[in-house]
């Protein structure tokens, strides 16, 4: 059980499949992936020219322990849901995972071992960092006034980076 205020927040964002952050201001702030789904079909992805992206500090690394293709998920007690993805469990085996949470209704917690597996049924390849020079002569105003102004969770995408760090359009959000 949580044993401070941090680690209970941090119990309860995750729970809630989110992340706790700084703000700008100081303050604690929390996103979650619907939040983010939400930013997304809002806004859409900032699309960063690869051209301006620093690619010699650039890497990837794909994240198969975060792998879960089979939920059950804890609900109001001793109550459980089972989701599953067979199309994952036929390519990586049965990787089964217990999510404890503090949902209340079979409804909600179906929903959320749902959403588990839509963010782990697939090993995910995230990017380390994405170096960009905002003094690239290159680089045009309105580039450089959107990284600015950049923020946790802000979704974006990068086209046409070399094929061993990742081969196709990356897509993915601010952290």
């Amino acid at each position: 059980s949580p044993s401070s205020s941090l680690s209970l927040a941090n119990y309860y964002a995750l729970m809630a499949t989110g992340s706790l952050y700084e703000t700008t201001d100081g303050k604690v702030g929390y996103d979650s992936q619907y939040s983010r789904n939400t930013d997304v079909a809002v806004n859409g992805y900032f699309a960063i020219n690869p051209t301006y992206i620093n690619v010699q500090n650039l890497k990837s690394s794909t994240a198969i322990g975060e792998l879960l293709n089979d939920v059950n998920l804890q609900y109001n007690g001793n109550n459980y849901v089972t989701s599953a993805n067979t199309s994952s469990q036929t390519t990586y085996g049965d990787m089964q995972g217990t999510i404890k949470t503090e949902t209340d209704n079979a409804t909600d917690a179906l929903s959320l071992a749902n959403l588990y597996l839509g963010m782990r049924a697939y090993p995910n390849i995230s990017l380390s960092s994405l170096d960009v020079r905002l003094d690239d002569p290159g680089i045009d105003s309105t580039t450089v006034d959107k990284l600015l102004t950049t923020y946790f969770g802000m979704p974006v995408s990068v086209a046409s980076l070399p094929a061993q760090i990742y081969d196709g359009t990356y897509y993915g959000f601010i952290s």
